[in-house]
């Protein structure tokens, strides 16, 4: 069973690589960006409406049409990626050794870890990967929250931890929205100049 679930699960082995220094760093954007603007979010609702933002009905019919659209969208983007012919996308990612992406795998010759340099095509592919199985994660939740509504369960909760509990659910699905709305656009970014580059080397060759 477990195995099973590790195998479903493997996309999220996106939130292992690791690439970049500081700011510019893959762990920065991936996660201190969406929760810096998480936190963001909060004091603006705060200072505006003297209260923390609040998951409404509406804002989640809102989010999972968004989610719906999304998520053909990364199926057939990793498609793309997987079946492109571009010898660009077979260099490795990044041009300087602190740049290159590299996930950390198991190496039965050596019996240890190693970090393996990835190509730009696979890390796309785990970009689009990770993006198709969290979009379809947050699809289910919030449609198993639409026809049995989660926040029912509450009763089942002592009372003094119900407010706790509503705004860390709160602060982590706005967290993960805008760690998806990061990782789309660094994903389309990266595309896009993978594409053009390597249309520029066909068309010069």
């Amino acid at each position: 069973m477990l195995s099973w679930i590790r195998y479903l699960l493997q996309p999220l082995a996106y939130l292992k690589i690791r690439y970049g220094e500081g700011t510019k760093s893959k762990l920065f954007l991936d996660v201190f960006a969406p929760l810096i603007l998480t936190v963001i979010l909060y004091l603006l609702s705060f200072l505006i409406n003297k209260d923390l933002p609040e998951i409404t009905t509406e804002i989640i019919d809102e989010i999972l049409k968004f989610l719906t659209f999304a998520f053909p969208f990364y199926v057939a983007s990793l498609t793309a990626v997987s079946t492109f012919s571009s010898k660009s996308l077979e260099k490795v990612f990044g041009s300087k050794e602190k740049d290159q992406a590299t996930l950390k795998s198991w190496s039965n010759d050596n019996q240890r870890w190693e970090k393996e340099p990835l190509t730009r095509r696979k890390y796309t592919s785990y970009m689009f990967g990770y993006l198709s199985v969290v979009t379809l994660i947050l699809i289910f939740i919030l449609v198993f929250d639409k026809f049995f509504k989660i926040s029912n369960f509450q009763t089942f909760l002592p009372s003094e931890v119900i407010p706790w509990m509503i705004n860390t659910v709160n602060f982590l699905f706005w967290a993960v929205i805008l760690n998806i709305v990061f990782v789309t656009l660094m994903a389309l970014k990266f595309l896009i100049s993978s594409v053009a580059e390597g249309h520029e080397k066909d068309t010069t060759s």
